[in-house]
This record gives C-alpha cells, sequence and structure tokens, in this order.
C-alpha cells in the first residue's frame, strides 16, 4: 500500500508492505540415500514514510524513515540434510536526511546522513571459532554516517568534451554492535561496543569517462577500501591460520574501452580489473582470501 500526499514545496509518502515467506529445502542423496528435507517459514510487516522540501527549483531536502527487512536465504537457513539454522531475518529501522540538486548546470550533488539501527543484523561468521555456518545473527547493531556524491558533466560545465566524473563517498564512523552481546570466538568476553566485522571506516570511488568520438567511449573507476576487522574481538594480529586479524586498506583501478563500430552494429569491448596488479587480502573466513588479480577480457558483440 502507498499514498503520496503534496503540498505547495512538500511531499510525502507512506507506505507499508507485507511479506510471508515459505522455506523448504530437500536432498534426495543425504543420509546415505535416505533423503532429508527441512522447512520453515516467516512473516514481515514493513512501514516506511519519506519527505522532501523543494529549497530551491534545483535543490531538495529530503529526510526518511522505514523499516529494513532482508529475509536470509534458503542455504543458510536449511543445511544440506534438512536441518534447521537459526538465522533470524534482518530487521532495522533506517533513517536518513539529506540534500540533492544540481546548484550549477553540469554539476550534480548528493549528501546524506545515515543511521541504521539494526535489531538483528546478518554478519559473516568466524570460522575460526569452530563454527560451521558462514553466517551468523549479530544481534543488536548500529550503523552511522555519511554518503556523498558528486558527478560533473565537464563538456556542459567547461566545453570540455565528452568528459565526465562521478566521485561516490561512504563515511561510517559507527559500526558497532550493541546490546549485550559475547563473542562468538570466545564466550566470555563481552563484545559491546566493538566494530562490526567486515565494516570499513570508509569506501571511496572515483569514476572518469570520456567520450573522445562518437561510438567510442573509455572509462577508468579507481575504488578505495578502508582497513577493517575480520572477527568480533577486532584482532588486529593476524593468526597463523589466517582467519583473525585486521585487513589493510586496498586500492584497485578497472578500466573499460568500448567501440561502437559504426552501423554496422558491431561493439568491440576490452575490460581490464585489477589493472595495476594489486596484492591485497579481500576475506579471512576461511583463511587468508587474495583479491581477483589482474584480468583482462575482450569481447565482440553484434546486434542488428
Amino acid at each position: 500500500l502507498q499514498e503520496q500526499l503534496l503540498w505547495r514545496d512538500w511531499s510525502a509518502t507512506l507506505g507499508l508492505r507485507s511479506e510471508f515467506i515459505v522455506y523448504r529445502r530437500t536432498n534426495a542423496l543425504a543420509q546415505n540415500g535416505m533423503g532429508g528435507s527441512g522447512q520453515t517459514h516467516l512473516w514481515a510487516v514493513i512501514p516506511a514514510l519519506g519527505v522532501t522540501y523543494s529549497l530551491l527549483p534545483s535543490l531538495v531536502l529530503f529526510a526518511g524513515v522505514h523499516s529494513g527487512f532482508a529475509p536470509p536465504r534458503v542455504e543458510d537457513v536449511i543445511d544440506d540434510t534438512g536441518g534447521i539454522t537459526e538465522l533470524q531475518p534482518e530487521r532495522s529501522w533506517n533513517w536518513e536526511f539529506g540534500l540533492r540538486g544540481t546548484p550549477v548546470p553540469g554539476i550534480r550533488l548528493e549528501l546524506t546522513a545515515f543511521r541504521l539501527d539494526f535489531q538483528n543484523q546478518i554478519i559473516p561468521a568466524t570460522l575460526a571459532g569452530g563454527v560451521i555456518a558462514t553466517l551468523t545473527n549479530a544481534g543488536r547493531t548500529l550503523h552511522q554516517g555519511l554518503e556523498g556524491v558528486l558527478e560533473v558533466d565537464a563538456e556542459r560545465l567547461s566545453g570540455l568534451d565528452g568528459l565526465s566524473l562521478l566521485w561516490a563517498v561512504t563515511w561510517l564512523p559507527v559500526a558497532r554492535y550493541e546490546g549485550e552481546r559475547f563473542s562468538i570466538l570466545n564466550p566470555q568476553v563481552r563484545i559491546t561496543g566493538h566494530r562490526l566485522p567486515y565494516a570499513p571506516e570508509y569506501l571511496h570511488s572515483l569514476t572518469v569517462q570520456w567520450k573522445p568520438w562518437d561510438g567510442v567511449m573509455l572509462q577508468a573507476v579507481v575504488t578505495s577500501v578502508g582497513a577493517q576487522f575480520a572477527d568480533d574481538l577486532n584482532t588486529v594480529a593476524p593468526t597463523p591460520n589466517g582467519r583473525q586479524g585486521r585487513i589493510p586498506p586496498f586500492t584497485v583501478v578497472d578500466g573499460t574501452a568500448e567501440w561502437h563500430i559504426g552501423r554496422s552494429g558491431l561493439r568491440l569491448a576490452l575490460a581490464v580489473k585489477n589493472a595495476l596488479n594489486r596484492l591485497y587480502i579481500a576475506d579471512r573466513s576461511r583463511g587468508i582470501l587474495p583479491g581477483a588479480p589482474r584480468t583482462v577480457s575482450l569481447e565482440l558483440g553484434w546486434e542488428r
């Protein structure tokens, strides 16, 4: 259900959604051919409210609150023998307040302050503690920070043909356990206030795109990810098995070149991932997992 209310420079949108989900999984080969199956279900009501105010013709203030809901995947709730894992859906109250618009022709910006208050958040489990499941209930958590987007159309702004830039940044100073929480690795250790695993403090992305001629597009993307912890104890020094320890920050560069060949319908595309071939740690849940090395792909397509 959704209703939108308009009054002068104000608008308000109210929404309500309901979901009922039944999980069922069957493995005919489990238990030496005897088979195994499991079934469970969940139900949720999800309200939302969004408000906007046109401060200027090209500038809008916005605010909103909505109930977040994300069900777990079937394979994370029911194992291959039919056993049920007590993995609850993610539930949260999400608040945002921000400003977006085009202050001058050729520049679009958006700045948002957000607060995500989870009653239950599902996070990667730390297998170092002997945990079998790859995901676990984190219980109450809190995320607070800022997001910003700046898009520059250099052709419209300064006459540079076909050049545009897009910069996106997320700053997450708060990402912590709330309530009375104890470590999965060591149940005797209280982790309330600890930073959540795999929650870097910052994430930057800069995309530069240039279209020098008709049918030709060149693009480079630089992505930087801040340091992050791999376990709920916020271990800094790496352990011998690699499953605990701080994950250092890293930066990768990707590139793309496309050529639409006249009116033939042919398209030639070259894509390079991790162009500088940087070696970095992407994950520690099962030991040190490096990020993908330099990968080059060439694609030829044809459309009539």
